[in-house]
């Protein structure tokens, strides 16, 4: 299964305690998150990148909170049951049709299942989803 998704970025002090109190403010106005990372951005500073349920209720819990939110921009979630050569089998696909794969983040559930977001050029969004839709 695989579906397109949108996905943001915020930026917080990397200062112990922040990613809580940043998640923090998200939960307390109902954000429900499919995803999150976060990644070390400049001396002081780190990157998170959202990947919302709704994107309506991140945008709303925003302006509430006064966070800056870069976005939207799209990625594909890549999700199924797994097996040795599962995503190569997906990066297979994409790579037919010349579709050039910048970014992944993935892994296994645990209980047989995985999860793949594979980030693309946005120019490359929709000819990556029919290339998945092809048998």
């Amino acid at each position: 299964m695989f579906r397109k998704i949108e996905y943001y970025y915020a930026s917080i002090k990397d200062e112990s305690g922040e990613g809580f109190r940043f998640l923090k403010q998200l939960a307390a106005r109902n954000v429900d998150l499919m995803a999150l990372t976060a990644v070390p951005f400049g001396p002081d500073k780190a990157q998170l990148t959202l990947f919302p349920k709704d994107a309506s209720s991140l945008i709303e819990a925003a302006k509430l909170e006064k966070i800056a939110l870069d976005g939207p921009h799209a990625a594909i979630l890549v999700q199924g049951e797994d097996h040795v050569g599962a995503f190569a089998g997906v990066l297979a696909k994409l790579a037919a049709t010349n579709i050039n794969v910048f970014s992944v983040q993935g892994m296994t559930d645990g209980r047989g299942g995985f999860g793949y977001i594979v980030y693309l050029r946005p120019s490359d969004i929709d000819q990556a989803m029919r290339s998945l839709s092809a048998s």
